[in-house]
């Protein structure tokens, strides 16, 4: 798209964006991105796609200035409902301490943001239990989910059992 104005041109960016607005029932039970520090609190990944590891279309295949034939898709609507949904409950339930979606840079990206806002906290991280083998397609690709910090983790696996939810402990937060 180009729009001209008198002698000057404005080009429109390259990518397609999407924006929402959502109601909030109670302001105070908004999730920050920022992790606390708690070495009991469990950080977990939680994956709406149910799609392998893909780098088509991702932020790691641009900087490599290649599209990729693959992107990361949604297998399944219903089970996305129900990882939305769950999550929404576990937010309801004051169960979740941080969360941050998985987006642009992907997972490497979601966890280094979740410890940007607090000056000298980090993180204890094990991608040993994911179902691939490429640690560049874990840590870079660009499918749909979300990165929850919990303290109370039998409520977690319970509430996840109830809703048939897939997931993966990645470990804890450290200073």
């Amino acid at each position: 798209m180009t729009q001209k104005y008198q002698d000057e041109k404005v080009y429109s960016p390259g990518t397609v964006i999407i924006s929402s607005v959502g109601n909030v029932t109670d302001i105070k039970k908004a999730v920050k991105p920022a992790l606390k520090n708690s070495s009991s609190a469990q950080i977990i990944h939680i994956d709406f796609s149910t799609d392998h590891f893909k780098l088509g279309g991702s932020s790691f295949a641009q900087i490599l200035n290649k599209i990729g034939k693959e992107a990361p898709t949604v297998k399944d609507s219903e089970y996305f409902a129900d990882c939305f949904n769950f999550v929404q409950d576990l937010i309801e339930g004051g169960n979740v301490l941080a969360g941050h979606d998985i987006s642009d840079g992907g997972l490497i990206t979601t966890l280094m943001e979740m410890c940007f806002p607090n000056n000298g906290i980090g993180m204890n991280i094990d991608l040993s239990g994911f179902n691939e083998d490429d640690i560049t397609k874990i840590l870079f690709a660009e499918n749909a989910g979300v990165i929850v910090q919990v303290e109370d983790f039998y409520t977690f696996q319970e509430k996840a059992k109830q809703h048939d939810i897939m997931y993966q402990v990645l470990g804890t937060s450290n200073d």
